[in-house]
């Protein structure tokens, strides 16, 4: 593991969170586009590869982390006036896309059916 590696990675982070403030941003996105940017599609200032093991334990926690951090910038307020559309799209919504990617994937034969129902599953 590279040490030069995973210190650019937290120096990313810091900067992109710092700048996701000032922008009123969702940090994830920020984030997103940090990766993106300094990843070995464009950049290529890191490669995943060097990290090992630390970068899955780092990457499990950051997910948890930006999962957390979703939870505590819901407006619960502007939830209540909107809240008829939130429970359709979480109830006919979800099982709509459900039914609709598993078909999809099952009848054009791209997907053997057990594998098209776990991916109507996952892209819900």
């Amino acid at each position: 593991m590279e040490a030069g590696a995973l210190s650019a990675v937290g120096i990313a982070v810091a900067v992109a969170s710092m700048v996701a403030r000032r922008l009123r941003a969702p940090s994830v996105l920020i984030y997103l586009a940090v990766g993106l940017v300094a990843g070995p599609s464009l950049l290529g200032l890191v490669d995943p590869h060097e990290l090992e093991e630390p970068f899955a334990v780092a990457l499990e926690l950051l997910v948890a982390m930006i999962v957390f951090e979703g939870a505590f910038s819901i407006d619960v307020a502007y939830l209540r006036r909107v809240g008829t559309v939130v429970r359709n799209l979480l109830t006919f919504g979800l099982l709509l896309t459900f039914v609709a990617a598993a078909l999809l994937a099952g009848l054009t034969g791209v997907l053997l059916w057990r594998v098209a129902v776990l991916f109507g599953a996952l892209v819900t």
